[in-house]
């Protein structure tokens, strides 16, 4: 990232990267999916009769919000090694996030502590 760069764009791709890096969604699927493309925008679909039971949580670190959703047969206690494999794969997530937001807010203070830009 050069000095080149508007303050504003520079701003902006900072406020882009904190979403990014405190904002988790973990998906656990029990079922056969057919998972197709990049990480960055996977596509996942299912046989016509093969229909998903899911545990989804997101976390959002900024709002302080964990928001978990389970397909009411997981809830009932069905596959209870989905749910503990999601709870573990939730909690390595946190771990992310929390050395995430460290990394975030060293990356604040040294900007914070680099002399002004050349004005041109």
């Amino acid at each position: 990232m050069g000095w080149d760069m508007d303050v504003n764009e520079i701003l902006q791709n900072i406020r882009s990267f904190a979403g990014q890096v405190v904002n988790r969604r973990i998906v656990t699927v029990v079922g056969t999916p057919a998972v197709s493309g990049p990480i960055e925008n996977l596509a996942v679909t299912y046989p016509p009769d093969g229909a998903p039971k899911s545990i989804i949580t997101n976390i959002n670190m900024l709002q302080a919000d964990v928001t978990t959703s389970l397909h009411p047969d997981i809830a009932a206690g069905q596959h209870p090694e989905a749910r503990a494999l999601h709870d573990r794969m939730v909690d390595l997530s946190t771990d992310v996030l929390e050395r995430n937001a460290t990394i975030l807010k060293e990356l604040a203070s040294w900007l914070r502590d680099q002399p002004e830009p050349p004005s041109s």
